[in-house]
């Protein structure tokens, strides 16, 4: 059912020991065949809040990304985050990560004049390879950019919260602390 490398002794006991090794997952469908690799980080991202840590679990929990099954086995690829596929994606998972901290914290009206309109720019541009819709960057902005905010008006939090239910309808991993409240696409 594993296959092990490097320095651990047995099992890993919970998905942070993947860490030791540098490990990455490998699901592999009996059903349809389908090889998955997984990115340890971004896979530790997508764990609901209080969810099982523990490996044996997770393995349990497991099912194919494409067909659903449960028929899979789960095979850790020891020293697997330096694969070009990896890091292509976890460089999308930091820009993505980053962006939407940044505008999260610029839309709360009292941040405004602390953040400058620069990184909100900067993260909007970030987010677009990744959304491609300027109807929620453009509401996003219009609501920004308001010159005398008022607590009780309008908030570019509505199209941040867009914004984060799209990027999970489309599979991106989102960090819990940066999903709260948004509870459509969860």
């Amino acid at each position: 059912m594993f296959r092990y490398f490097g320095s651990m002794v047995g099992p890993p006991k919970t998905i942070y020991d993947l860490r030791k090794i540098d490990g990455a997952i490998r699901i592999v469908c009996r059903g349809c065949e389908r090889k998955t690799l997984l990115d340890r980080e971004e896979f530790i991202m997508r764990r609901s809040v209080g969810a099982s840590s523990d490996w044996a679990v997770i393995c349990r929990e497991l099912n194919c990304p494409q067909c659903s099954s449960r028929d899979v086995k789960v095979q850790i690829e020891a020293c697997g985050q330096g694969l070009p596929e990896l890091r292509r994606r976890r460089a999308a998972m930091i820009t993505i990560e980053l962006a939407l901290h940044n505008l999260l914290r610029a839309s709360f009206s009292g941040s405004r004049k602390a953040i400058p309109v620069e990184e909100v720019r900067l993260a909007l541009r970030a987010l677009y390879p990744h959304l491609q819709d300027r109807s929620v960057f453009e509401g996003y902005w219009a609501n920004y950019t308001i010159v005398d905010p008022k607590p009780w008006g309008n908030s570019p939090m509505n199209y941040y919260e867009d914004m984060v239910a799209r990027l999970l309808k489309q599979g991106y991993p989102v960090p819990a602390e940066l999903r709260a409240g948004v509870w459509a696409a969860t």
